[in-house]
């Protein structure tokens, strides 16, 4: 009888292990796929801003002129819509994130409640909310490339609405006059943007496990 309680005791821890190391493989495979959807955030970012310049680049062709002006209106019309495709995707990225980081801190939050000892939860907890703290400043910074985009594609749209019927030499010299003016904002925001990636990567680089 004896040995027969043994074997069902062993039995037992024989499946508890597999179960705490499942928990365990499940903390971490959250972790890494906060990692990774805040790494396609960043890209997602970057692949933006290359698309702003080509922007830039198409809108300045159409302000110099040298060329047909109906040509270069429509060939600014598409790389502003490609990129306001992706910055669509730079969107949904970081409303990924948003999701990932909820998932994650709630199940982390949950699982620190079965520590026992006072003290080392109380560590557990400081490591968590430092860990939060990073990741917010991810989700912030694309929170901030999403919106500088947002409100430099609104100008560069606005700037196709105004020659939409109006291509004369006239219009086109009155958006050569401000022609300084908006590639100044261009090279801030990719003087910006560029701050942003690397900040971010210096974040994300803190959350990787040794």
């Amino acid at each position: 009888m004896r040995r027969n309680k043994l074997m069902t005791l062993a039995a037992l821890a024989g499946l508890l292990v597999p179960l705490a190391a499942a928990a365990q493989s499940d903390g971490h495979q959250l972790t890494d796929q906060m990692i990774r959807r805040a790494e396609r955030t960043v890209r997602q970012i970057s692949l933006t801003r290359w698309h702003v310049q080509e922007a830039v680049a198409a809108h300045n062709a159409l302000v110099e002129g040298g060329g047909d002006s109906r040509v270069a209106h429509r060939d600014l019309t598409r790389q502003v819509g490609r990129t306001e495709s992706q910055l669509e995707n730079t969107r949904r990225a970081v409303s990924r994130m948003e999701e990932s980081a909820k998932t994650f801190f709630d199940d982390w939050a949950a699982s620190l409640e079965s520590i026992a000892d006072e003290n080392l939860r109380t560590t557990a907890m400081g490591r968590m909310s430092g860990t939060r703290d990073r990741y917010d400043e991810i989700l912030a910074l694309g929170r901030k490339a999403r919106d500088e985009f947002d409100a430099f594609i609104s100008l560069l749209r606005d700037k196709l609405v105004f020659t939409g019927h109006d291509l004369n030499p006239e219009a086109l010299a009155a958006l050569r006059e401000e022609s300084p003016r908006f590639n100044e904002q261009a090279e801030a925001l990719r003087r910006e943007i560029d701050r942003t990636i690397g900040t971010a990567h210096r974040y994300i680089d803190s959350l990787r496990p040794e």
